[in-house]
């Protein structure tokens, strides 16, 4: 009976750090690509304060900018989510290979 029980707890503790694995992926994914987002938005801004006189000047290059930091959040955004995609089936796929053993 106190094997039974030893088991079971041993099984839950396996599934809580699992559950717990997949939300760090996440957690991963949104720092990285968050940063990887406030760095390009800082970068463009940059750019776009350095040529201020020219952005008011000329039409299409506000254009461009405008669009650009549309495209750029677009891409971080689809990227995170081949990212997440990827991982998840990674570890989907890890965790079936290792089903097998009932302590991980």
């Amino acid at each position: 009976m106190a094997d039974g029980v030893k088991l079971i707890k041993a099984l839950i503790r396996r599934r809580l750090w699992l559950i717990l694995h997949y939300l760090v992926l996440y957690a991963y994914i949104a720092v990285v690509y968050g940063g990887a987002l406030i760095t390009e938005y800082g970068l463009l801004h940059l750019v776009e304060w350095i040529l201020r006189a020219d952005i008011d000047k000329f039409e299409v290059v506000r254009t461009w900018f405008e669009r650009s930091k549309i495209g750029l959040a677009f891409l971080v955004m689809i990227g995170a989510l081949v990212h997440a995609l990827i991982s998840t089936a990674q570890q989907i796929r890890w965790d079936i290979r290792h089903a097998d053993d009932p302590l991980g």
